[in-house]
């Protein structure tokens, strides 16, 4: 019988793909999945419900995901015991995060997110409004939940926070959860999930209401996937990893790599079940590559020098807190003159600080610490380098950062998640 019912997650896990991925690529061709005769059907219940294809679209392979991982949690007989001796952990995630988070509840979403805000709200009312055609094709972004819970929280902005933050509590559970599996110390474990949740990048999530509600969610389906994957559970860390990219690819186009990385570093023995995870993830990563072709940031755009700065701009902010860089770019810029090149040229000088240590902790016999260097190396990489090219918001110029630092400023848009950088 257990034999039986794990054929049927594969057969699920499989059909609820290939599913998604041929509706993707209907919608990457041009076409309405209303056209066709079976998604118009499967999408009929929601033809009444506000933005009700696109949230059906976006969340169904993902709730087909958290079914697989239900049947996954059915099996494990010493959950409750882990969660019972791993308590005080989870309780000090939740207060770190409340202490960090909840006291700047007055400082969230301002500035363009209102009008973003009120359009969403109002749609309804105005005459020239689709309210089930906003998101074509695929919907780079990961808005999903942000558009299904705005019929019931209306301008109540404290009930978006708390979702927020509910979601970043999970988010740093799950954190907390895979690095107590790859390694023994709870503290190590505990600091990697504070970390994530404090951050001070320059992510848009406190600036942009969409953001705060959905990003955490988006890290949580990734470290869903590498936690099965861990776990050698497959099925559940390929739908998992199949959600993250249908719920909003702009920011989980890079995880074919690190899950590569992962896989091959920490999953042994391989199996041909890995192997087959290996070639469908990134067989799915192609599926959806041509939908960066139809953003409208890269409609006319080509390669040019000032793209190649302003990566390494983006390298620096995603990879060092305002706190530090400020000072440190105020110091510099005082010794160079204002070279204007500064923001730059250190994100590429820590980029390259992350590879030299990753050698050097490989010929030292630091095997672990080579691993996980490379995999945070194949994420920061090629997701700052897309989002440099298509568009992100990061304060890069060098008078200001000084200007800021002068003033004890903060950056505007500074919350957590830095190396998942939205698309502008």
């Amino acid at each position: 019988m257990k034999n039986l019912s794990y054929k049927l997650i594969w057969l699920l896990v499989i059909s609820s793909i290939l599913l998604s991925l041929f509706g993707t690529r209907i919608e990457l061709a041009g076409g309405n999945l209303v056209d066709h005769t079976l998604y118009k059907f499967l999408l009929s219940p929601f033809d009444d419900v506000r933005y009700g294809h696109f949230i059906a679209r976006k969340l169904f392979i993902v709730a087909v995901a958290f079914l697989v991982f239900g049947y996954w949690l059915k099996t494990q007989k010493q959950i409750f015991q882990w969660i019972k001796s791993n308590l005080k952990y989870i309780a000090t995630i939740g207060i770190v995060l409340f202490i960090s988070r909840i006291l700047t509840f007055g400082f969230w979403f301002y500035n363009d997110d209102t009008r973003f805000f009120h359009w969403h709200l109002f749609c309804p009312s105005q005459p020239d409004c689709n309210v089930q055609g906003m998101w074509g094709p695929i919907g780079l972004h990961p808005i999903a939940i942000f558009l299904l819970v705005i019929r019931w929280f209306g301008t109540n902005y404290t009930l978006y926070n708390i979702l927020g933050l509910v979601l970043f509590f999970l988010a740093g559970v799950a954190i907390f959860a895979l690095v107590s599996k790859l390694q023994k110390s709870k503290f190590v474990s505990l600091a990697a999930a504070i970390f994530f949740l404090t951050t001070p990048t320059y992510f848009q999530g406190r600036l942009l209401i969409g953001e705060i509600v959905n990003s955490p969610f988006t890290v949580l389906l990734v470290v869903l996937s590498i936690f099965m994957l861990l776990q050698k559970f497959i099925p559940g860390a390929l739908i998992f990893a199949a959600a993250s990219l249908a719920y909003g690819v702009a920011k989980t186009y890079f995880i074919a790599m690190p899950l590569t990385l992962f896989a091959l570093f920490f999953v042994k023995p391989r199996s041909t079940h890995i192997i087959f995870f290996v070639i469908a993830i990134w067989l799915m990563s192609l599926v959806y590559f041509p939908a960066f072709n139809g953003a409208p940031s890269a409609q006319g755009k080509t390669l040019t020098l000032d793209q190649l700065f302003v990566y390494g701009d983006v390298l620096l902010a995603v990879t060092l807190p305002h706190g530090i860089a400020y000072p440190l770019v105020h110091l510099i810029s005082l010794v160079t003159n204002g070279w204007i090149y500064i923001t730059s040229s250190l994100g590429f000088l820590i980029i390259a600080a992350f590879l030299v240590i990753a050698f050097f902790s490989y010929i030292r016999g630091k095997i672990f610490s080579a691993k996980l260097t490379l995999i945070a190396a194949s994420i920061i990489i090629p997701t700052a380098l897309v989002a440099s090219y298509m568009g992100v918001r990061v304060e890069h110029n060098v008078a200001k950062l000084v200007e800021y630092h002068n003033k004890l400023q903060t950056p505007s848009g500074a919350t957590g998640y830095g190396i998942f950088p939205a698309l502008g």
